[in-house]
């Protein structure tokens, strides 16, 4: 990978995802970022022991163009998106 340049403007280079990826692994993070549950592997219906339940959202459909093509860019579907910004906020309430 050639150097990546962060929208923060931070150096994004080979070595450092190597070691981002060596801190995950042992569970450290970043300054300034922390883990907002338990990583599961796997598809929705693992995400929690009492399982899974599916809710429905009517949005704009200027925003679910949005978040579909958000989710393409950042390599996820449009549910983990979704579930990954619900978790943020439930997090900061």
């Amino acid at each position: 990978m050639s150097d990546f340049t962060a929208i923060d403007g931070q150096k994004i280079t080979d070595e450092k995802l190597a070691a981002w990826e060596q801190d995950y692994a042992q569970g450290l993070f970043p300054e300034g970022e922390r883990n907002l549950s338990q990583v599961i592997h796997g598809s929705p219906r693992s995400l929690s022991g009492e399982g899974s339940e599916t809710l429905s959202v009517k949005t704009p459909l200027a925003m679910k163009r949005a978040l579909i093509a958000t989710a393409k860019k950042q390599q996820l579907t449009t549910s983990e998106l979704v579930r990954i910004a619900l978790a943020k906020s439930l997090a900061q309430a």
